[in-house]
């Protein structure tokens, strides 16, 4: 119950930082929601215009005799808007008249409206074309009469602004800052999404949760390295090998590493065996790389390390630590014509033993053949520490097989990228079948300035 209060306390304590570096991360995925919500809007809007145009006119309203003032005027106008103007102008029989006279269905809104403080009437009508609002305004003017004379017959309306033809819809078609807006919310809406997914994904997101999800021991973080070292680089898109014993690393990188050897070391020292495999659940974690690391930080305290690459799935050494590939020296050929007396490529850059490896077919067999088991136990007479470089688990059998021969395991995990129970799954298989995990770290681990929810950890 203990445990899963704690897992349940860490799922809800969210690391902002990286929810943040998977919403830039998926920066494309919000682009295309907010692209296409734009070309839609944009369409759309464009389908449903409507344009409507209003034409109007202006009278003057007064009061018949010779005695008038502008009270009696402006309460003639208040009295003739509010109660009578507005239905004459929208009687049946007025509509009949001009709809006769104009030959057009009166389909129009037709609206009279009281300046404030003064006797000027705005008559306005609405249709769905200019020539029509036109048409149908003058027809109201030319015969509103026949019923304003009868109905108030105090009451005087001049033109004072004689109608036009509107040249200008009243609402213009504005589709782009309409795509524009749907584009925004688009683009906040993708976004939030991605955030409550990685929010609610079952990856590690820092050492907090890699101490509480894994079936395992915990034994540190990696913290996050860039791979361009130089804007050249970056344009160029060459990738550096991330090797501790380049000065141009970080110092948290580099400490990273000697506290992970110092685990490493006291794990290493519990029962018999000098040799480590390193693997992870799936490619891409950075397994090579903290194995070439581990290797160089264990040979930087005077120890006699060999590096070996049984990656024969992507061999990555060759690359990593800028070697050339010697077709007489590579796993294969130097483990089947190993006779205990010639040892493999000793590299003064480095202080270490490297063994590469190249692509390989039946490497299953290979590993069962008993040639590489008699290699492993002849080193470990010479070496105090023979790191395999292994294929993540899901890349194939060939991990199971290797673990069998190694004596410690060790597991790389990449921040924010596998499932945490695929990774116990992973470590469960690996345990059920013989090896002794020594536990796991996690790698590639980014501390947001902001949000510093990652921790090192381990013990």
């Amino acid at each position: 119950m203990a445990e899963e209060v704690r897992s349940t306390d860490t799922a809800l304590n969210a690391d902002w930082g990286c929810i943040l570096r998977n919403i830039v991360k998926r920066w494309w995925m919000i682009l295309l929601a907010a692209v296409t919500a734009a070309s839609g809007a944009y369409i759309l809007a464009a389908e449903f215009y409507r344009p409507t145009y209003s034409a109007t006119a202006t009278y003057v309203v007064s009061t018949r005799g010779n005695s008038t003032t502008v009270y009696s005027n402006l309460n003639a106008a208040s009295e003739l808007v509010a109660a009578v103007f507005t239905d004459i102008l929208n009687s049946n029989v007025l509509k009949e008249r001009v709809e006769a006279e104009t030959g057009m269905e009166l389909d129009a809104t037709i609206r009279a409206t009281l300046l404030p403080d003064t006797n000027l009437l705005d008559l306005r009508v609405t249709a769905d074309g200019p020539e029509k609002a036109f048409f149908i305004i003058r027809s109201l003017i030319e015969n509103h009469g026949i019923i304003t004379s009868k109905v108030m017959e105090n009451a005087v309306l001049q033109v004072l602004k004689a109608p036009r033809v509107p040249t200008v819809p009243d609402v213009a078609l504005d589709n782009y800052h309409i795509a524009q807006k749907a584009a925004l919310i688009a683009a906040a809406i993708a976004a939030c999404i991605v955030g409550i997914v990685s929010y609610f994904s079952d990856t590690l997101k820092n050492a907090r949760e890699a101490e509480h999800k894994i079936d395992a021991q915990f034994l540190g973080a990696i913290y996050h390295e860039r791979k361009y070292k130089t804007l050249r680089a970056r344009i160029r898109g060459k990738k550096q090998g991330l090797l501790i014993t380049d000065p141009s690393v970080g110092f948290h990188f580099v400490e990273s590493y000697k506290n992970l050897r110092t685990r490493i070391e006291h794990r290493m020292a519990e029962g018999s065996g000098k040799t480590l495999l390193v693997t992870s659940l799936m490619e891409g974690e950075g397994k090579s790389t903290v194995a070439a690391n581990l290797a160089l930080a264990l040979a930087q305290k005077s120890k006699k390390v060999i590096l070996i690459d049984c990656d024969t799935t992507a061999p990555a050494i060759n690359e990593l630590m800028g070697l050339s590939r010697p077709k007489d020296l590579q796993l294969r050929s130097f483990t089947l014509g190993y006779s205990g007396e010639v040892e493999p490529l000793w590299s003064k850059e480095y202080g270490m033993y490297l063994l590469p490896a190249r692509p390989m077919r039946g490497a299953v067999e290979f590993f069962l053949g008993g040639a590489m088991e008699a290699m492993l136990v002849s080193l470990a007479r010479k070496m105090d520490y023979i790191i395999l470089d292994a294929p993540p688990v899901m890349a194939g059998p060939e991990t199971e097989c290797l673990s069998a021969l190694a004596q410690k395991v060790l597991f790389v995990v990449q921040q924010d990228v596998a499932r945490a129970k695929d990774v116990n799954d992973a470590i469960d298989a690996i345990e059920a079948g013989g090896a002794h995990l020594i536990g796991c770290v996690l790698n590639n681990v980014q501390v947001s300035p902001l949000f510093n929810r990652s921790e090192e950890g381990g013990a």
